[in-house]
């Protein structure tokens, strides 16, 4: 190896016929010929555990003494030995910074007999929230109603297991820029020129299948409602005309047919504007109205010189 560079050195341990070291475990050989696994720690190692000032979960902190303890029972063999390993682990969490009353507690969790232990526990899964434990605590308050009313369940016996899920972090929520392409970018139709004749189907921009678009009514005396349809805009329209018919004048539009006597044939209407996602997705829902509130400000449709009432400002924040 050093031929090869010379800062390349490799180091091997002397051979032992008594003592083989594999990952974290020691394989011991005694005088009488059985076998006793210890702890294997590397003369290198630091014992960089996490510190008990982190902002991690409280669950986290808990856990991590339970799974150290837990691994040091599994590997050492004999009782002494494993008590020794405990204890030294305790004091390296407690240069860490974490409280002897939690270091105990973990301990006497890992030497319960586990086989007393109830095989299955209901777990109570959701998103992590700080404020989650509070609600903890008031479940395992009034727990033993189950316990009490329920009896025969196994499964009310024993206490629910909280389960945490991974709320969004920064990595969730930071995307890649959206440059826009040609593709993917606004269709209007209402500022453009109209196109003179009749087109097929998906060639026409106003288009009675047309969805996501937003759209203008207007009436014989020259008065604008605009609106937002998801769905084909000739059922949209059809629902404003079944209003009509069905006298839903508390509907800005069936309220304006009666007072100024208008008919459902003189109903005219026109797509200004088409909505489609951007590539990397978003509320399609929010877009729409965002949209349909610019063109009720652009064409100035609000009462009383128009038919629109309001407008939904949940599409701007």
């Amino acid at each position: 190896m050093a031929q090869v560079h010379r800062r390349c050195v490799l180091l091997v341990e002397s051979f032992n016929r008594e003592v083989i070291n594999f990952l974290d475990t020691k394989v011991i050989q005694k005088s009488d010929g059985t076998l006793m696994i210890d702890l294997y720690v590397k003369d290198t190692d630091r014992y960089n555990l996490l510190s008990y000032q982190s902002c991690h979960p409280k669950a986290v902190k808990k856990a991590i003494p339970c799974s150290q303890f837990d691994r040091v029972r599994r590997i050492v063999s004999d009782p002494d030995v494993c008590s020794r390993r405990l204890d030294e682990m305790e004091n390296t969490f407690l240069d860490r910074g974490y409280p002897r009353q939690v270091l105990r507690r973990c301990r006497n969790i890992v030497n319960r007999d586990r086989s007393l232990e109830p095989s299955v526990r209901i777990p109570l899964v959701h998103t992590f929230h700080p404020y989650m434990y509070k609600l903890h605590q008031k479940i395992r308050k009034h727990w033993y109603i189950l316990k009490d009313s329920f009896p025969e369940i196994s499964e009310f016996q024993a206490p629910f297991l909280p389960c945490f899920r991974r709320p969004n972090n920064l990595k969730n929520k930071i995307v890649r820029a959206d440059v826009g392409s040609p593709s993917n970018t606004l269709r209007q139709t209402f500022l453009q020129t109209p196109r003179r004749g009749t087109f097929p189907c998906l060639q026409c921009a106003q288009c009675a299948n047309s969805k996501q678009v937003v759209y203008a009514i207007k009436c014989p005396c020259g008065k604008i409602y605009v609106g937002e349809a998801s769905q084909a805009i000739k059922d949209r329209i059809s629902h404003h005309k079944s209003d009509i018919r069905c006298g839903k004048f508390h509907i800005p539009i069936p309220y304006h047919f009666r007072e100024a006597g208008h008919s459902i044939a003189q109903l005219r209407f026109l797509v200004l504007e088409q909505i489609s996602l951007n590539r990397r997705g978003g509320n399609l829902k929010k877009k729409l109205l965002h949209r349909e509130a610019y063109w009720i400000h652009f064409l100035q449709s609000l009462e009383p010189k128009s038919l629109n009432r309001d407008y939904n400002l949940a599409g701007l924040f």
